[in-house]
């Protein structure tokens, strides 16, 4: 499967930045605060056909939530992933 490029920019534009820019503005989140941001898909149905029958990647469903600090730690350390980025 092949991703483009400016579709995935489009989709982190729309999903992500946008999103938490209005969440900035209209400040629900607080200085200090920790953002979760989560891509899932529905199960089964990671490509979709398009309107010639092409099979295409499907959107993720993206959830961003405000966490605590105690779940941000959490977090990190079962998260194999994000044990790489920890800082010492």
């Amino acid at each position: 499967m092949i991703y483009g490029g400016r579709p995935i920019e489009r989709l982190i534009t729309r999903e992500i930045e946008d999103k938490l820019t209005d969440m900035f503005l209209i400040d629900r989140v607080p200085d200090g605060s920790h953002i979760l941001i989560e891509a899932t898909y529905i199960p089964g149905f990671k490509v979709r056909e398009d309107e010639y029958g092409m099979k295409r990647p499907a959107s993720p469903i993206i959830k961003i939530t405000q966490i605590s600090e105690d779940e941000y730690n959490y977090r990190i350390q079962v998260d194999p992933v994000a044990n790489m980025f920890k800082e010492d």
